[in-house]
């Protein structure tokens, strides 16, 4: 889990619009939400403090060492009020595959841990790094969301049956997983970004409406299920998030402010 966090630490410092400090996108405190939900109560502290090295690790270089803790007990409150709320209002909290089940994560997990947990991340930044207040709130509220709807059930699903499934599968259904990744790549590359610079040999002028991504959503969630449409999900949000931050990417032309909130919402 450490590796795991300081890896998405990494991550989410390079898909940040330089100066401003929170980032587009934020896998740590997802992966330390799925950490939690798969471990029993009594244990949370032992990987919340696993958590604590990894922080330090990714984020010291970079920021004040006072933010930097500060940081670490948002992220860690965000992670705790999480896991606690979907034990506490979801019959089985480590799965998506009902409409109530995936009603409380989306609610809880997704939307009100993030929403709470921002309020003193965006006064410490504030405070210490001097950016706007309604600034860091909103970008790091979107990016924690994002990253909850997309990271948590992927790495929950994939933990919990993602490697027996994989080992099971006949051959025709690897296949048919290297076509969907193959697909979904090159769409998300013709919307999001300039082609040619992934080596693929397409025109730089190549675009396609966000409406082409949809049927390779549908394709994974109706033949690989709710864990099949996660990952999915995740590889277009961070192919989305690389592409709008890099040089060519659709958004680059816009103010920081609403480049970051429209890769979000995208």
């Amino acid at each position: 889990m450490a590796v795991a966090y300081y890896v998405g630490a990494q991550l989410g410092f390079i898909l940040r619009f330089p100066p401003t400090t929170p980032s587009v996108l934020w896998p740590p405190n997802s992966i330390l939400t799925a950490t939690l939900l798969l471990t029993p109560v009594r244990r949370w502290w032992l990987y919340l403090l696993a958590a604590l090295p990894a922080h330090l690790a990714a984020e010291l270089p970079v920021l004040p060492p006072l933010l930097v803790f500060g940081l670490f007990a948002t992220n860690c409150a965000e992670a705790v009020v999480a896991a606690a709320g979907l034990r506490w209002l979801s019959d089985a909290p480590t799965r998506f595959d009902t409409l109530p089940r995936m009603a409380v994560f989306v609610l809880v997990g997704a939307l009100a841990a993030p929403f709470v947990s921002s309020f003193p991340d965006a006064a410490l930044v504030t405070a210490i790094q001097g950016e706007s207040y309604s600034f860091v709130w909103r970008t790091r509220f979107f990016s924690n969301v994002l990253a909850s709807l997309t990271i948590v059930p992927a790495v929950v699903m994939a933990v919990r049956n993602g490697l027996p499934n994989l080992r099971a599968a006949a051959p025709h259904r690897h296949l048919e997983a290297g076509l969907l990744a193959s697909g979904l790549f090159l769409a998300s590359m013709g919307q999001f970004g300039n082609p040619s610079e992934f080596g693929l040999g397409l025109p730089a002028e190549l675009s396609a409406p966000v409406a082409v991504l949809l049927p390779f959503l549908l394709w994974s969630a109706v033949r690989f299920g709710p864990g099949g449409l996660s990952v999915c999900l995740v590889a277009t949000a961070l192919l989305a998030v690389v592409a709008g931050t890099g040089e060519s990417g659709i958004f680059v032309t816009q103010r920081a402010a609403e480049a970051v909130l429209s890769l979000q919402i995208l």
